[in-house]
């Protein structure tokens, strides 16, 4: 009996050690390395000269005694902007990278307590008419962040804005929601100043504003910056639909959209480099491991205290190195990478299948997958998401761009002899197609509006897909549609 226990030890014994010296001798050979990488240099260019206005986007929520637009502002930014510091481990580079991000804890968007929600919301038409009701709590959100609404005013003002953020995780994010936050404010107070008389002021500041954001996201290298430039776009443009709704809005003023809103181009709303931005992200974050041996991984739910979870195996093999192919590793980001680019200038009519059949799949799932580089499986599974929302939300602000201009030209055009559906029909920018159906954009003249079918990709007759508890319904733009009285010279100085 004993000897059969020590004859099933040792085959065991064996069995172990032969197991791992395959394991590791699997590990040890990585693929080639893939050819047509993306470099820095597929990013869109941006210079570090202190007239850009990005050191602002960066240092937006400094103390507010620093002036961000000084030369020492930027100097400490530049610091650890420039592509060599990605390599770079020297204590001044890492005291002025801590000190940039101390500051940017310091300023934040203040608020009473019986501000009403749709203060930061101003997603719709009811959201904008509030407004209207709680003037006191915009007059004092202005007062409560004067300093945020100076910064943001001087941003819309530089004449230069280009991300020279460089592609490291470590590289500090913009405070994109104050921006954000304080984008919406900025807007509430243009609105209500509409209302009580300065309309082509007003206008003249949403039109500003949007197209300064819309240059900003042509030049943006972060995709969550792009997020972020999207949503103060889309509410600037929520703000002229409501401002041109008006019975009180100067006629004169629709013709100011349209002209100064021309058609957006794919160049405008391009995701490429925030996309090849990621992908770099994640090549740097492997040669950053592979260099400094760090651990990464965290537990994924709930694990027995007696027993060590998968991401302590991970952070274990991750000390020797030869579990993290750096090649092989790299291939999966960069075939997710391409085919995320082959669809991302396309429109979602014109793509073969839904985006959301073609997420990547799990490479951490399967009974053997931690046989072969299993820290690389596990590490892109972490840090490499499907990215079909920020391609619908590019394709979003198309559609809601394009109906603006459609209102605008509607508002422009109605005469009282004309049914409003004729007057649609005519218009020129009638012919823009809706980037989810490739057809017009519908309408729906007795909830009044102009209307994309969406994400879902199915005509919901103009229900909003933001509406309660509901998902993915459709893109909706606020257009009164009404007869015109006949136009004279006298009912046009009327309504100014």
């Amino acid at each position: 009996m004993k000897k059969k226990v020590l004859k099933l030890s040792l085959f065991s014994t064996l069995f172990l050690l032969l197991f791992i010296v395959v394991f590791v001798v699997v590990n040890l050979f990585d693929a080639p390395e893939p050819e047509g990488l993306f470099t820095i240099k597929d990013l869109n260019p941006a210079t570090l000269d202190c007239h850009n206005g990005y050191f602002q986007v960066m240092a937006f929520t400094y103390p507010a005694k620093i002036d961000i637009r000084s030369k020492s502002v930027c100097k400490g930014i530049q610091v650890f902007s420039r592509p060599e510091t990605l390599v770079q481990t020297s204590s001044r580079f890492q005291r002025l990278h801590k000190k940039h991000r101390d500051q940017s804890k310091e300023l934040r968007i203040q608020t009473t307590k019986d501000a009403p929600k749709a203060l930061f919301k101003l997603e719709n038409h009811q959201d904008f008419a509030q407004l209207i009701l709680n003037k006191a709590s915009v007059s004092n959100g202005l007062e409560m962040n004067a300093v945020l609404i100076q910064r943001y005013t001087s941003l819309l003002n530089t004449s230069y804005v280009s991300d020279f953020s460089l592609p490291s995780i470590s590289y500090p994010i913009p405070p994109l929601i104050t921006i954000i936050k304080t984008g919406k404010l900025y807007t509430a107070s243009i609105v209500i100043s509409a209302i009580e008389g300065d309309w082509d002021t007003a206008v003249d500041k949403l039109l500003k504003q949007l197209q300064f954001f819309i240059k900003l996201h042509q030049n943006s290298r972060i995709l969550i910056g792009k997020i972020a430039w999207q949503a103060i776009s889309r509410t600037t443009l929520k703000a002229l639909t409501f401002l041109m709704s008006r019975d009180e809005c100067p006629r004169h003023l629709y013709a100011s959209v349209l002209k100064r809103l021309p058609p957006l181009t794919e160049a405008d709303i391009s995701l490429k480099h925030a996309y090849i931005h990621e992908f770099l992200n994640g090549v740097q974050l492997i040669d950053d491991l592979l260099k400094s041996g760090d651990t990464p991984f965290q537990d994924i739910g709930v694990v027995s205290s007696f027993l060590p979870s998968t991401s302590d195996w991970l952070n274990f093999l991750i000390k020797f190195k030869i579990f993290l192919n750096r090649n092989r590793t790299i291939g999966f980001y960069l075939k997710e990478t391409r085919k995320i680019l082959n669809y991302e200038n396309r429109p979602p009519y014109r793509w073969e299948q839904k985006l959301a059949d073609l997420i990547p799949p799990d490479p951490t799932s399967g009974l053997f997958w931690w046989f072969s580089n299993p820290v690389g499986k596990a590490l892109y599974a972490m840090s490499y998401g499907s990215y079909q929302n920020t391609i619908y939300k590019k394709y979003e602000l198309k559609a809601i761009y394009d109906m603006v201009r459609l209102c605008a030209e509607y508002y422009m055009t109605q005469t009282a002899d004309k049914s409003a559906k004729e007057v649609i029909q005519g218009l020129g920018n009638y012919k823009s197609l809706d980037p989810f159906s490739g057809k017009p954009y519908r309408f729906n003249l007795k909830k009044k509006r102009f209307y994309s079918i969406g994400t879902n990709l199915k005509d919901d007759s103009g229900i909003d897909q933001r509406g309660k508890r509901q998902q993915n319904l459709d893109i909706v733009i606020f257009c009164h549609f009404k007869k015109a009285p006949k136009y004279t010279e006298n009912s046009e100085t009327a309504r100014q």
